[in-house]
């Protein structure tokens, strides 16, 4: 039977998120498309098994990951035109992604506990 598991749909959507930017943008150099998939691949290495073992640790990086995937529907949709002030809005979402996952990583690292930490 198919047990529903948050971490391989978070995955899929990383993955999906990632692929969508990738292909909307692959007019650009391989640099900005690292820096624009970043929060894609910090979402997916994030998302294994052990990492999702409670309830305030999946909904933490659940709604950290949301926040990612709105962005991604921005930056998806909408190309980088030819000038400077084009690219304004794709670093501000940027840093939104970035800003969400740290956030997240840094309240479960300071407010949860277990009996493994030091």
């Amino acid at each position: 039977m198919f047990k529903f598991e948050v971490h391989n749909v978070i995955k899929l959507a990383a993955f999906i998120s990632a692929l969508a930017v990738c292909v909307t943008h692959w007019h650009m150099n391989a640099l900005a498309l690292l820096l624009l998939c970043t929060p894609y691949l910090v979402v997916y290495y994030l998302a294994t098994k052990s990492n999702y073992k409670n309830c305030k640790v999946a909904f933490l990086r659940g709604v950290s990951a949301i926040i990612v995937f709105m962005a991604a529907i921005r930056l998806g949709v909408y190309p980088i035109g030819i000038d400077a002030q084009s690219a304004i809005p794709f670093s501000y979402f940027i840093g939104i992604q970035l800003t969400a996952i740290s956030a997240s990583e840094v309240y479960i690292s300071f407010f949860t506990r277990n009996s493994t930490s030091t």
